[in-house]
């Protein structure tokens, strides 16, 4: 693999080096390149007799090697903040408030238990009866609460 390190000639050459003696394991060979993996990120190693510390900087010349060296592959992943999903709870006319999809479904429960009626839903200015014997909803509007469904069927 050919590197393109501004930071000194010495870590080009290490990182160049093919030992035809030793091969990977070469006791000449300080500074070495992991490229990326399925479970982990590309990093720069400094290699020592029993063990491979990560290397951020040239052990020569003190350049940055990770940000200039290794392709950000962070740059198209972000933590997104994705505002959690609620629905208007009625009872009867009177608005209760606005639950989780946890708290709707900790109120179907109760509902069922206590056989209580006149409950219901509102969701997209949809109104939706909750079944007082068991506690479902009479149906299930696309894109209430289906966000989690929808994620984990891409990462299937």
């Amino acid at each position: 693999m050919k590197f393109s390190l501004t930071c000194c000639a010495t870590a080009k050459q290490q990182l160049e080096m093919k030992c035809e003696q030793h091969g990977f394991y070469c006791p000449d060979q300080v500074l070495r390149y992991f490229p990326e993996s399925e479970d982990q990120c590309a990093w720069f190693g400094l290699i020592a007799e029993n063990a491979t510390y990560r290397a951020f900087y040239c052990p020569w010349c003190r350049g940055e090697l990770h940000s200039r060296n290794i392709p950000n592959i962070m740059a198209n992943v972000a933590l997104k903040k994705i505002p959690e999903q609620t629905v208007s709870i009625y009872h009867g006319d009177e608005f209760v408030g606005e639950a989780t999809y946890i708290e709707l479904n900790d109120l179907r429960i109760q509902i069922k238990n206590n056989q209580a009626i006149g409950w219901r839903v509102v969701w997209m200015g949809e109104i939706i009866p909750i079944d007082h014997k068991s506690g479902k909803l009479h149906e299930w509007p696309k894109g209430m609460f289906d966000l989690m469904d929808e994620q984990l069927m891409e990462l299937i």
